[in-house]
């Protein structure tokens, strides 16, 4: 019963936790991971099939990082008008787990970087309008402004209108890479790396309702193939079906004496 219990906790526990609560863990790969240490657990302690054993594994792995894919994703699929809201001309962008946005500021188009789509191995015709721009989002139209709470930088269409009016945007916040920031924000020198923390606002590339029941059924797939598995692979021997091989009766044909023949007494 206690390895049942617990192939259940690494498959369908781990995976609903991820789809339920897919920011609970503050990485990524620390659902994976428990659901490795269950799986693995099991195959140590009461493993009677090394190949389920091995592939459950690999979806009880799997199976949290499309469900968590799918949590996040949901809420991207839902009006606009039902996310958080925030103002930077009054506070800055506070350390929350909001994904879905939406967020008043200023534009700084003097500070931007353009995004452009190319193939591998080719160079972009900068004469063409840009796919799409990465342009500081800030509360204020100060040349310097004091650093508090975490910089936005918004990532929207190449040929989007911007001003130097305040705008409100909506999109899905996702990590900004250190050297993109380095690029377009010139911070004080006595600032120390820890204390800069910056999000991208993407207002393009945005969770679809297709990709989130795509991920969803993936994660649902691989959740029932995990369990499957290495319930299988945990099987005992007394559990599993026995067969036998049927034993053949010999048959003796019966003999008669020739027509006409009397045997002697």
């Amino acid at each position: 019963m206690l390895w049942r219990i617990l192939t259940a906790v690494a498959t369908i526990g781990v995976t609903g936790l991820a789809l339920a609560y897919p920011q609970l863990a503050p990485r990524e790969w620390i659902l994976p991971a428990a659901a490795g240490v269950c799986a693995a657990t099991l195959g140590l302690a009461r493993n009677r099939a090394w190949g389920p054993w091995t592939i459950g594994l690999a979806l009880a792995m799997l199976a949290p990082q499309f469900a968590r894919e799918a949590g996040l994703g949901y809420g991207g699929t839902r009006p606009s008008s039902l996310w958080p809201r925030y103002d930077l001309t009054d506070n800055p962008l506070p350390h929350d787990n909001a994904r879905f946005v939406r967020i008043r500021g200023h534009l700084r188009a003097e500070w931007s970087i353009d995004e452009y789509h190319v193939s591998p191995g080719s160079r972009p015709d900068q004469n063409n309008t840009a796919a799409r721009r990465l342009i500081p989002f800030l509360g204020t139209t100060e040349a310097s402004v004091p650093l508090s709470g975490r910089i936005v930088v918004a990532r929207v269409a190449g040929g989007h209108e911007h001003g130097d009016a305040v705008v409100e945007l909506a999109g899905e916040l996702r990590p900004l890479a250190p050297e993109l920031l380095a690029a377009l924000v010139r911070f004080d020198p006595r600032l120390k790396p820890v204390d800069i923390s910056a999000v991208v606002l993407d207002t393009v590339d945005r969770a679809t309702p297709g990709r989130v029941w795509t991920a969803f059924g993936l994660s649902a797939m691989t959740v029932i193939g995990a369990w499957i598995l290495l319930t299988v692979a945990t099987r005992s021997r007394a559990e599993r079906p026995t067969t036998t091989r049927s034993e053949r009766i010999p048959r003796h044909r019966a003999t008669s004496s020739p027509r006409g023949f009397t045997p002697r007494n």
